[in-house]
């Protein structure tokens, strides 16, 4: 709206309008100066980035929305389908440092257990340093799933592709099950704990439904229940 030539106007005509309906719904208003869209905020909540600032607005290009929140980096065992190793990064879209960053503090942490394995990433591992720095640090085998839309086509086969699929799985059971993505707490702080307990939790579920003999399912809450 701010390129076009009547902005100020559209946004007036649109203030005049909300006040006016706030107001039928019986609405208290503390002050009748509004004239700008930001005035309206205090009206309806105290916005995410002034409970929150260090969130950004981000866009989800696969599910075609806009939100506010951060970008994280997880990393799964396909067989069993559970997290290894999760970072809260501050941006939705990862940078190269941030992933190199990443795979260095989990290299410290699993290194001696995560060598000569293959790694199934999408298109933000991509690059000639992230490259050399899994080869470096795991002696690991990089496949690179690329978006359809870039001019380098996927290379996968079929089964490596579902096991890159893998991870929208556990990402969406842990959204399912502990709101991984949507948290129901603000700050850095706070967010980073509730992720790492949703994955301290999965792990225990996992835990008790093989110890329980529930080898089919192992991610089930059914025998959880109660």
């Amino acid at each position: 709206m701010k390129n076009l030539p009547n902005t100020s106007e559209i946004e007036s005509i649109t203030v005049t309008e909300v006040v006016r309906v706030l107001r039928h719904l019986g609405v208290a208003l503390k002050d009748s100066q509004y004239h700008r869209i930001e005035d309206l905020c205090f009206v309806f909540h105290t916005p995410h980035r002034l409970k929150d600032p260090t969130i950004t607005f981000n866009y989800c290009a696969p599910k075609d929305h806009h939100f506010f929140g951060r970008g994280g980096l997880l990393v799964i065992f396909p067989s069993l389908g559970v997290p290894l190793f999760l970072q809260i990064t501050p941006k939705y879209k990862q940078s190269k440092k941030s992933i190199r960053t990443f795979l260095k503090a989990m290299f410290q942490q699993y290194g001696g257990l995560l060598q000569g394995i293959e790694v199934y990433t999408d298109s933000d591992f991509g690059t000639e340093e992230i490259n050399v720095t899994l080869k470096r640090l795991f002696k690991a085998t990089p496949h690179i799933d690329v978006y359809a839309r870039s001019t380098t086509r996927s290379t996968l086969t079929v089964e490596q592709k579902n096991i890159r699929k893998t991870i929208e799985h556990v990402i969406a059971r842990l959204e399912n099950h502990f709101s991984l993505e949507h948290p129901p707490v603000l700050g850095d702080d706070s967010v980073a704990i509730h992720t790492q307990l949703c994955v301290f939790s999965d792990l225990l579920l996992v835990l008790y439904n093989l110890f329980t003999g529930n080898h089919t399912h192992p991610h089930s809450l059914s025998r959880g229940r109660g």
